[in-house]
């Protein structure tokens, strides 16, 4: 019983105490004195298991950064754009295998230095007519839609 009493106490203390972080911190940033994108960039450099935790417990934002919501949004606009030229060459019947290869997109931009690049660095990939044309980044596995690098329906 005393065991059980113990744990409660030990319990109810640490929430006490994450309470009084969490009020510190947003008095903190109430005042000026702590940056917000501080606590976001500490929160990111933990380990993958304690940064989740990190986060609701600070309530930290996790929002997409402008730069990386643009390179997301040419990405998706290139997508589109390969894609459009996919079906346009389909259409066209420029293409034997069932699949289109990146000579023909390429002829279709008037050359390999008009196809389109990933701007976050990615790689595009083709894939079959049933298939989107797709970013190596993808989903990239965040909460966030606005820094995704794909495309979902056409």
């Amino acid at each position: 019983m005393a065991r059980t009493f113990k744990r409660r106490m030990i319990k109810a203390v640490k929430v006490i105490l994450g309470l009084l972080i969490l009020a510190v911190v947003e008095l903190g940033i109430l005042w000026g004195i702590i940056d917000p994108r501080e606590i976001r960039d500490a929160a990111h450099n933990k380990v993958a298991g304690a940064t989740g935790s990190v986060k609701s417990a600070l309530a930290v934002d996790s929002s997409v950064s402008p730069a990386a919501a643009q390179r997301a949004a040419l990405c998706r606009e290139n997508l589109k754009r390969i894609e459009s030229a996919k079906r346009a060459i389909h259409s066209r019947g420029g293409f034997a295998t069932g699949a289109v290869s990146w000579t023909e997109v390429e002829a279709h931009f008037g050359g390999a230095l008009q196809v389109p690049r990933c701007p976050g660095g990615g790689e595009y990939y083709l894939g079959t007519m049933e298939q989107m044309a797709r970013c190596s980044i993808g989903g990239n596995g965040t909460p966030d839609r606005g820094d995704d690098h794909l495309v979902i329906g056409f």
